[in-house]
């Protein structure tokens, strides 16, 4: 269900406007007031689509993309969307600067939506001037029309620059990991960065194997959305800037007097031969290094499972 609504205005609200909606919540009543001038405002249903539609006018971009949408002839309006995927991979190795175009990961496009809307497929990218080329590389159903639009799309403008950790709002934090990755049901893995759990869900896919390779002691950069109950960070991406050693014990100590291994005597306690009685302290297990799967750098999950508004690393590689 969907609350549409569209504003003409001679002079668009302050910029804060699009900076609350963006990374907040907004009400109608504080977007209707941020209106400086007369114009035209038209709401359907009940009214809350003003709210994006009035930010969209305060939106001073500091980073932006573009989309080239293309429609549909109303003809087809709710059939199935024929696209070829082999051309859609095509596009996305020819023009590098696209992205968000195909999951590898899934073996999908994405850029076809699944509803009955009007949109036949839209392409994302840094250059506007490539995106019509690009947008004809695409075999299958023809658009009946298309039109370039400047947007915010895989901009990070979402995550606050603080370290807040409030519910429904979407941060970047420096964290150190305190547990070892677990998995629950449903296929999610959850691992504990300093009393904040942070979550990698089934749709993620193979992102979290990133998050099952972390060990207590990493220092990473996590960039997620806070939920609420259970209190969760939701990870959309993540930067792992350095590695602990992962030690395994290897045996237990052995007992210079007797020449047997010592056995434990509990989880955190100390070590006793079994003849002799004689204790030994838990450093002098034989342990090894783990080598890691991990090596520092930016992580992301697969193209189907990423926000819109969240920054690619080809972007952030681009950026740099």
């Amino acid at each position: 269900m969907t609350n549409p609504g569209f504003c003409i205005l001679p002079k668009p609200p302050a910029a804060s406007l699009y900076w609350k909606a963006v990374r907040g919540i907004v009400t109608k009543r504080d977007a209707l007031r941020s209106v400086r001038t007369p114009g035209v405002l038209q709401e359907y249903k009940n009214g809350r689509g003003i709210i994006g539609a009035l930010a969209a006018t305060a939106w001073r971009p500091r980073d932006r993309t573009y989309e080239v949408l293309c429609y549909r002839d109303p003809s087809r309006w709710g059939t199935a969307r024929s696209l070829d995927p082999d051309s859609v991979k095509e596009m996305d190795r020819r023009f590098p600067s696209t992205f968000n175009n195909y999951d590898y990961d899934c073996n999908r496009v994405v850029i076809a939506p699944h509803s009955p809307c009007p949109v036949l497929f839209g392409i994302r990218g840094d250059d506007a001037t490539l995106l019509p080329a690009a947008m004809r590389t695409v075999r299958g159903e023809l658009p009946a029309s298309w039109l370039v639009f400047e947007t915010n799309q895989g901009t990070d403008d979402h995550v606050l620059p603080s370290a807040r950790l409030e519910p429904r709002t979407t941060v970047g934090v420096e964290r150190r990991v305190s547990g070892m990755p677990r998995s629950i049901r449903g296929g999610h893995v959850i691992v504990d960065m300093g009393g904040l759990p942070a979550a990698a869900y089934e749709p993620s896919k193979g992102f979290r194997n990133t998050i099952r390779a972390l060990r207590p002691g990493d220092r990473v950069r996590v960039v997620g959305s806070i939920r609420d109950s259970p209190r969760t960070l939701n990870i959309e991406k993540l930067l792992v800037l350095a590695l602990a050693d992962d030690v395994r014990k290897q045996a237990n100590p052995l007992c210079p007097t007797c020449g047997k291994r010592a056995k434990s005597t509990g989880k955190m306690g100390a070590f006793r031969c079994a003849r002799c009685r004689r204790l030994f302290p838990r450093s002098l297990a034989v342990v090894e290094n783990v080598s890691r799967l991990l090596a520092p750098g930016w992580y992301e999950p697969p193209v189907g499972s990423r926000r819109h508004l969240s920054k690619p690393l080809k972007r952030l590689v681009r950026a740099s």
